[in-house]
């Protein structure tokens, strides 16, 4: 399943090329545009939320085994247990040093002034969720459970009150994934749910199964036979307590396709029903319903290109149905689709299936259990619905005392109140009418309590309620820290100011201490940041490929300054660095399906709009590579590290003055290892000189951290005891060139000794299991940011360097032997640590 999956990716990734190409002359020197703010209609067009798939394929490539050429996601597990387990132990003995790492959320955002989307008539965004479950043992529907697709499960008691009290349950289960909930009708104290995103955005975090609670959610247990379950859709029970899992992808311990499974027993056995007669591609099971008549209805098929064949299948006895038991429809249901999305109350069942495009074109209605459909009406704006992404954001409800209203969900939520005949939209994610709810709808429940129509929509945005029918909706994302960040920027001498950008919810401005709120202040996908260290009034956030947004303000107002074109060369998540003395920016140039070796370099990026162009021979390894890593170097002026997703390392001296591929040329010199992996280099780290040095590999299957005392002409891996997993970042301590902190799939790990192989890393406790993505260290206060794919932004102080300025201790006598202590000093905290020094004689 994951070798078809490679062969499709390619031909994605290459067809996503041809079909945005740009001006491909061979010109050093370029021009970008530059301006305000965009039209509204230019900003639905190019500044979309959201690129799943893009995404996806650049994060297959970075995090592949070179040598299988597939992601073994199944390690991650592995090493998630291997680092849950390591942490009891770093709690109870020093292995590493440990620090008090610090929640800084956002728990909530506002839009800035720069930012086009208002979000009329809404407050705050949280980050992308599928798992919503509303408890049934509370009849006013205030007890709500969520999960975040990185986040954990969350849970609140007053969900009908803004801002709700959400606080986190657990955020170190084996798998964080999480995509559906459930509750048996039976025993309201019973609960599970299932992990590991289904949808082809392989960003998404893989599972380890499915969990059950006996006491309310209160606490978990993984269930041993599903450890093997890793990508799940969904998660259902019966009138009778029943359960069944819609299931993509399973382990055993090679990746197979899987479709529906169940089971009678709480979990402990599970059976294989799908039905017979599907070839293996089309097992996959992508939704599940339990009608109030008893039966269950299921969808199987999926694909993400290309024309595909889906199948719906149902029974009456679902406890026991086998395999080649199923009725299949008498008629009227099209087969021809790439994915097919099902709401059903009573004998009254809508289908939304997609087709080639991946569009959501028409409904499917069916008035007597599903075993006769009728084709309806063409949708009015009907590509808009899910806008090519019906393979990743596609949800379907029905009005359960009007049934002849049904909700289909994709970009927005689109409402027909006659069997699907015509629609009309119900929510709008930029713009003022209707009312506003983030793009990207993943889940949506319609029901009643009293005399309120509720609606439920979970999104890329998080978690909307409507009590009015849908006339308005309000969001429920205050105190969520869920959102998906990819870069982190610290201001320089503002303690609580920092930049990141997060994944499908823009760049936010965090400016206040301890959990904190954010302000978007850019919108679209958050890429890179930058805060200028020594002109922090300069400030970049960037969108997709080399689209960047400036503030010359200290970040109070933004404009966007972007490379050739709507789309701008680059990869998707385009990495970059800059140069705080000499004011130039290094970023990418590569295009994914064919690697080219070139660099943009930006030479006036505080107030300028052009650069220049430069390929890198020296970056390629048999055959060209793409730059995927930049550092500058904090001690020889114009001198800049460059990776590639080849495992490719160079030195770029007077790299700001070259002014064409001979001169660039001339001043490169390879310094990698020949023993480096053919994978990514995702992040380059200086120690107090430029002989100390380490190269951080993102695939699993390789040597994941290399570091050189001479410059890069020998390379020792110190991976030591880690587990093989995706490293993404690292940092030296300040003033150290053996104590590390990484950034990997599983948090963040620490050494205070790096010693080839005999490192010993150590995850840090106080630090959820989470993918982190970067880390950035301020010198002056010791103080490092981590931002986590899933968990918001963490900081922490590490063991600050002496001297510290204008200590005052004072003590006082409390009792017979006994005194009090106290101190206070400039530029540190109650949680920063360090060590007295004194000497008799005054030095």
């Amino acid at each position: 399943m994951i070798r078809n999956f490679t062969s499709t990716t390619a031909f994605l990734l290459l067809f996503i090329l041809i079909s945005s190409c740009r001006n491909s002359n061979n010109r050093y020197k370029i021009f970008i545009e530059e301006g305000g703010e965009l039209e509204k209609e230019m900003f639905e067009e190019n500044e979309e939320y959201d690129g799943p798939m893009e995404i996806g394929l650049q994060e297959y490539e970075k995090t592949k085994d070179p040598s299988l050429g597939y992601v073994p996601g199944d390690r991650l597990w592995d090493a998630i247990t291997y680092t849950n387990q390591r942490k009891d132990m770093v709690a109870g003995m020093r292995l590493s040093s440990t620090y008090a790492w610090s929640a800084r959320g956002p728990i909530y955002d506002v839009v800035g002034p720069s930012n086009v989307n208002s979000r009329a008539n809404n407050e705050y965004t949280s980050g992308r969720m599928r798992a919503i479950l509303v408890d049934a043992a509370d009849p006013t529907g205030n007890t709500v459970f969520v999960g975040g697709v990185d986040g954990g499960l969350w849970k609140t008691t007053n969900f009908l009150t803004s801002p709700a009290n959400w606080t986190v349950v657990n955020d170190n289960f084996a798998s964080i994934a999480l995509t559906s909930i459930c509750q048996d009708p039976t025993n309201s104290n019973i609960m599970y749910f299932s992990t590991g995103e289904a949808t082809s955005n392989s960003d998404a975090v893989f599972g380890r199964g499915v969990w059950k609670s006996t006491d309310h959610g209160v606490s978990w247990t993984q269930l041993a036979s599903t450890t093997n379950f890793w990508r799940c859709f969904k998660i259902i029970c019966d009138a009778s307590g029943n359960v069944y899992l819609a299931l993509r992808t399973m382990t055993t311990p090679i990746v197979q396709p899987i479709g529906l499974a169940r089971s009678t027993d709480g979990g402990i056995i599970w059976t294989n029903i799908t039905p017979s007669g599907l070839t293996s591609s089309n097992t996959i099971c992508t939704d599940i319903e339990i009608s109030s008549t008893g039966r269950l209805h299921a969808s199987f098929g999926y694909i993400t290109i290309g024309t595909g064949t889906s199948n719906y299948r149902y029974t009456d006895i679902p406890s026991t149905v086998a395999s080649g038991t199923w009725t299949l429809p008498a008629g009227g249901l099209t087969t021809t689709a790439n994915r097919i999305e099902l709401a059903a109350s009573g004998n009254i069942l809508y289908a939304a299936p997609t087709n080639n495009a991946n569009n959501v074109l028409d409904l499917y209605r069916s008035i007597d259990g599903g075993v006769n459909w009728t084709q309806q009406n063409p949708l009015p704006l009907s590509t808009s619905i899910s806008n090519t992404q019906g393979w990743y954001d596609l949800t379907l409800a029905i009005n359960p005392n009007y049934t002849d209203s049904v909700i289909v969900g994709g970009l927005d939520a689109y409402l027909s109140v006659n069997g699907g005949d015509t629609a009309v939209r119900l929510t709008r994610w930029v713009g003022a009418t209707p009312p506003y709810v983030h793009a990207d709808h993943h889940f949506i429940q319609w029901f009643n309590v009293g005399s309120e129509r509720r609606i439920i929509i979970g999104c890329d945005g998080g978690i909307f309620l409507s009590r009015d029918n849908g006339a308005t909706f309000s969001d429920r994302n205050r105190n969520l820290s869920l959102k998906q960040f990819f870069s982190v920027s610290m201001h320089p001498t503002l303690t609580d100011y920092m930049l990141a950008g997060a994944q499908d919810n823009g760049s936010h401005k965090l400016n206040s201490p301890g959990l904190t709120s954010s302000v978007e202040v850019t919108p679209g996908d958050g890429a890179y940041v930058h805060i200028d260290q020594n002109e922090p009034q300069y400030q970049f956030t960037s969108y997709i490929y080399n689209q960047y947004r400036r503030s010359t303000d200290g970040g109070n107002t933004w404009s966007q300054v972007n490379f050739t074109g709507s789309l701008g060369p680059g990869l998707f998540i385009n990495p970059f660095d800059y140069d705080d003395v000499l004011n130039v920016m290094y970023c990418s140039y590569g295009v994914a399906s064919a690697p080219n070796n070139r660099l943009l370099r930006w030479d006036n990026p505080q107030t300028g709009g052009s650069g220049i162009l430069l390929t890198l021979s020296a970056l390629t390894r048999t055959s060209a590579s793409n730059p995927t890593a930049f550092k500058v170097s904090p001690y020889t002026a114009n001198r800049v590290y460059i990776g590639s997703s080849r495992g490719v390392l160079v030195r770029l001296d007077n790299a700001s003055t070259v002014m064409n591929n001979a001169q660039a040329n001339a001043n490169t010199t390879a310094i990698g290892s020949a023993s480096f992996s053919t994978g990514t280099i995702n992040c380059v780290a200086v120690g107090t000189n430029d002989n100390n040095l380490m190269a951080i590999f993102s695939n699993y299957g390789v040597s994941n951290v290399w570091s050189t005392t001479d410059g890069g002409a020998n390379w020792t891996a110190c991976d030591g005891n880690l587990p093989d997993m995706p490293v993404r970042w690292a940092v030296f301590e300040n003033g150290s060139n053996s104590k590390v902190v990484l950034a990997t799939e599983a948090g963040v790990y620490t050494t205070d000794l790096l010693n080839g192989a005999s490192t010993i890393w150590a995850p840090q406790p106080g630090f959820p299991t989470v993918r982190t993505d970067m880390l950035k260290l301020r010198v002056y206060d010791n103080v490092i940011a981590a931002a986590t794919h899933g968990r918001g932004i963490f900081t922490a102080t590490l063991a600050a360097l002496l001297p510290v300025r204008n200590l005052v201790l004072n003590g006082s006598l409390n009792g017979i032997g006994k005194a009090v202590l106290n101190w206070t000093a400039i530029d540190v905290s109650n949680e920063t640590k360090f060590i007295l020094q004194y000497g008799t004689d005054g030095s």
